[in-house]
């Protein structure tokens, strides 16, 4: 992908709403390609929340998933916090139908 100039900073993290991993935007090249241009930031670093986990709310979310992703950020940035973005207000909600096992898939 072409380096761009952003309007927004270097580097930001996208936490994608629980439930909607499968949507286009996140779940295909072209759509995170677009969640890039839109969101305007140089390095945007896409985070999916784990379906076997429970998630108190953003807050906790961010300060979980901020110190891992600055891993992925440029070299040489100077801050240490960078923001957190997400759709709407808040992480989502998923609500499991089934759950099931089998000798093939565990």
């Amino acid at each position: 992908m072409p380096r761009r100039k952003a309007k927004n900073g270097p580097f930001a993290i996208f936490v994608v709403p629980q439930g909607r991993e499968v949507d286009w935007l996140f779940a295909s090249e072209r759509g995170r390609e677009q969640l890039v241009e839109s969101a305007s930031y140089e390095r945007l670093v896409v985070v999916s929340l784990h379906s076997g986990h429970a998630y108190p709310g953003l807050v906790q979310v961010k300060e979980e998933v901020s110190a891992n992703a600055l891993e992925f950020a440029q070299a040489g940035l100077k801050q240490k916090k960078y923001p957190v973005l997400t759709l709407g207000d808040g992480i989502g909600s998923r609500e499991v139908l089934h759950r099931d096992s089998s000798v093939f898939s565990g």
